[in-house]
């Protein structure tokens, strides 16, 4: 891992490059490390011994970067004349919103995308929201469209926006593979998505994993620390992901996935599938995206 093998459970972590971090989960030091690209990170850590005072030490750090990216991608000439652009993202990691740009401006040739995140167990947010601004229509000067709901513990609700003016391409048709191991970051992403109206969804199994919940670390007197569920996930259709995880519009043996596209089998003809999305969008009402999950009561 990143931090130093030296960090015990004894240590707090206090300030990652002059980031406060007190009170903070270990997926939020995470990114804070991750927005720091490849730049040197400073690491602020206090140490609590059995008999003394209380130690702050400083580390000074170098990222080593990764030359390996979890996103690849490739262009496949089917049996039936059709440019098939498949992208496959094994984990949403710092790089991964950059390197959906780069693969969607190489597939531009595309008659249709296909996203394949079996398998893929979530990363960092962030990146999953950055990419749905890419394949989702957002006008600038428009109102954003929702990536998901949060809803707290005590029932109160946030939404997470699509930003504004990054689309690259929210045309060509999209197909998105999922399993019963994308979880996460990936079943928010698949959401938006799907209750847009911009993919289609074909699974595995009859549902993706159902990882929902968002979870504090609080730390105790002794040292060590525990983790809370305080918030949870839902699509912008307000469907609940922890329990039902998402559930794909068709089902089929993904076994052989890449031979499938190559022979022209398993995907809808890219005409009739842009037809059958144009028919969704023209069949929902916008109000029930705005309503969001029931308030109050919490969970």
């Amino acid at each position: 891992g990143f931090f130093p093998e030296s960090l015990t459970n004894r240590h707090q972590v206090l300030f990652i490059n002059h980031v406060d971090m007190r009170g903070k989960t270990s997926a939020d030091a995470m990114r804070a490390v991750e927005d720091t690209g490849d730049r040197e990170v400073e690491l602020v850590v206090s140490e609590k011994e059995e008999k003394g005072p209380e130690m702050v030490k400083s580390f000074r750090l170098r990222k080593k970067k990764s030359s390996k990216s979890s996103l690849s991608y490739e262009l496949i000439a089917a049996s039936n004349q059709k440019k098939v652009g498949y992208i496959r993202l094994k984990e949403f990691d710092g790089r991964s919103g950059g390197d959906m740009a780069d693969a969607l401006k190489h597939l531009s040739s595309s008659d249709l995308l296909l996203l394949d995140l079996r398998g893929n167990p979530g990363g960092l947010l962030q990146e999953a929201i950055e990419i749905s601004g890419y394949l989702l229509e957002n006008v600038e000067g428009e109102p954003s469209k929702k990536v998901a709901w949060v809803q707290t513990r005590a029932g109160d609700l946030e939404t997470i926006l699509v930003p504004n003016g990054k689309t690259i391409d929210a045309e060509t048709p999209l197909i998105v593979v999922v399993d019963r191991r994308t979880a996460s970051a990936s079943e928010v992403l698949t959401g938006s998505l799907q209750d847009y109206c911009r993919a289609y969804v074909i699974g595995s199994n009859k549902r993706s994993f159902g990882k929902g919940l968002i979870q504090g670390a609080f730390p105790l007197s002794d040292g060590s620390g525990l983790m809370l569920t305080i918030a949870k996930y839902f699509t912008p259709d307000f469907h609940d992901i922890q329990s039902q995880g998402i559930r794909p519009d068709e089902t089929a043996n993904l076994m052989s996935l890449r031979a499938s596209l190559a022979s022209g089998g398993l995907i809808p003809d890219s005409d009739a599938l842009k037809d059958n999305m144009a028919e969704c969008r023209a069949s929902k009402t916008t109000a029930k995206m705005q309503q969001g999950p029931r308030r109050g009561g919490g969970y």
